[in-house]
C-alpha cells in the first residue's frame, strides 16, 4: 500500500498541506485535510492516465498518523500504469495483445474499480514484466 507523506506549511488557519513527493496535491488546512489530500491525490492521478504520464509514487517516509494512503488495489494498478507509460506501451496495444477490448483494460486500470490480479498480471506479462508478492516486516 501506498503512503504519501504530508507536510504542512503555514498555521492551522490559513496554513497548507500538500504530499512531499507530489507538491501539487495540496489542500487548505481545515476539515479533514487527509480526506481532501485522498481526493485530490486521485484527482491528480487521474490527470495523469489521461494525459499517459508517470504518476509519482511515495518515496519519502511518512509518519503514521500524518499521510494519506492508496490500497493495495490502488497502489498495484499504479505501478501497472507507470510501467506501462514507462514501456511505451498503450491500451490498444494491450487489448489487442490479451484479446479484450480497450474499455476492459480502462475498467480494470480505474482505481475506483474492482481490482482483479490476475488480469493485470496478465497485463504485466505482454510488457515483459511479471507481478510478485511476498510479506515483509513492519
Amino acid at each position: 500500500m501506498f503512503r504519501y507523506a504530508v507536510r504542512i506549511d503555514g498555521d492551522a488557519k490559513s496554513g497548507m498541506a500538500s504530499l512531499v513527493d507530489w507538491p501539487q496535491v495540496c489542500a487548505p488546512i481545515n476539515g479533514n485535510v487527509a480526506f481532501v489530500l485522498k481526493e485530490n491525490l486521485l484527482l491528480k492521478i487521474s490527470e495523469s492516465v489521461r494525459s499517459g504520464t508517470l504518476i509519482p509514487v511515495p518515496k519519502s517516509r511518512p509518519v503514521e498518523e500524518l499521510c494519506v494512503r492508496l490500497s493495495t488495489a490502488q497502489s498495484l494498478k499504479v505501478l501497472v500504469l507507470n510501467e506501462m507509460y514507462a514501456s511505451g506501451v498503450d491500451m490498444r496495444f494491450l487489448a489487442r495483445d490479451l484479446g479484450v477490448t480497450e474499455s476492459a483494460i480502462r475498467r480494470a486500470l480505474d482505481l475506483s474499480l474492482s481490482t482483479d490480479v490476475d488480469f493485470l498480471s496478465e497485463v504485466l506479462a505482454v510488457m515483459g514484466r511479471r507481478l510478485l508478492a511476498y510479506t515483509a516486516a513492519k
